[in-house]
């Protein structure tokens, strides 16, 4: 088990629709707070995420083979569709050295999606989990631990346990675990880290995680991830609403053209947008309780209150 590289042999992007069958890669996630992450390139449903490799892009792709190489076709896609290097979304768990972000490339993160204890697995799945890729040593280190395994993305723990952490950190001094503030984590009423060393516990939903440690290395057995998903009745129409940062709204289950509007509690008009794609984040000139509608083709869809 391990990673294989391979670039695009093409001028133009190619789709993930165009490979003859789901696979996680490991590439470069672009944006401001950009990082290389783990993909899972189609959804739970077994269909192809909107997303492509660009042109020329070489990237890593997870393997079983035990040879020196691996063939799979290609076919050729009529157009490019989605962002590059989109994922199916997940929970992200980041580490950086603290006062630093994932923006000063000095971050590492875990992704992890909690499901029903019926639809949980402890068994690895190739096309669906990702082996941890690890990194250079200068650089902080996070992923999950199962069995002898480490891991960078885990797609089917159940919300009614928990999660070993493992974190392998270059030298000593205090480091931060936090959720970054992309991160899609509106479906989770809580995630909880418990330090075993000091025997805290830290919602990471309300705020980060300080920890100092007295050398570098494997940091094995002192960290745990819990979390508890939104009550069904809360979730049932899939849209899910949070505030992740001050002043900040953000929404996720949307389809592209929902309508997204955001008033003060008095009910004057703080922030309205489009959505483009199936999440989106609003800069609201506002404080306090705020509500949200969302609106699909003039229905509306949902209205939720929340703290901003």
């Amino acid at each position: 088990m391990g990673w294989n590289l391979f670039g695009s042999p093409y001028l133009c992007a190619m789709n993930y629709a165009d490979m003859e069958y789901g696979r996680v890669i490991y590439g470069y996630q672009g944006g401001a707070d950009g990082n290389y992450v783990t993909i899972k390139t189609y959804g739970d449903d077994g269909n192809d995420v909107d997303g492509h490799i660009p042109a020329g892009d070489a990237v890593f792709t997870q393997t079983a083979t035990l040879g020196n190489s691996e063939t799979f076709s290609v076919e050729p896609g009529s157009r490019i569709e989605g962002a590059a290097y989109a994922g199916t979304e997940s929970l992200e768990i980041a580490v950086t050295r603290a006062g630093q972000t994932r923006a000063d490339g000095a971050a590492d993160v875990l992704q992890l999606n909690a499901v029903a204890e019926a639809e949980a697995r402890t068994d690895f799945d190739m096309t669906a989990d990702g082996v941890k890729w690890m990194g250079g040593a200068a650089v902080p280190q996070i992923y999950a631990t199962q069995g002898p395994c480490r891991y960078s993305l885990l797609s089917a723990v159940s919300r009614e346990g928990s999660v070993a952490v493992g974190l392998t950190l270059p030298e000593a001094g205090t480091y931060t675990i936090g959720l970054p503030e992309d991160c899609a984590a509106g479906g989770y009423e809580a995630v909880t880290l418990t330090d075993a060393a000091t025997g805290r516990t830290t919602d990471l939903l309300a705020g980060d995680y300080d920890f100092s440690v007295a050398g570098g290395g494997d940091v094995a057995g002192r960290f745990t991830v819990s979390f508890r998903r939104m009550a069904a009745d809360r979730a049932a129409d899939g849209i899910s609403i949070w505030s992740p940062s001050p002043s900040t709204v953000a929404v996720s289950g949307l389809e592209a053209g929902d309508e997204v509007r955001v008033f003060t509690a008095s009910g004057v008009l703080a922030a309205q947008a489009e959505a483009a794609f199936t999440s989106l984040r609003l800069a609201v000139g506002a404080s306090g309780l705020v509500v949200v509608e969302v609106t699909r083709n003039g229905a509306t869809l949902r209205i939720g209150k929340v703290g901003i």
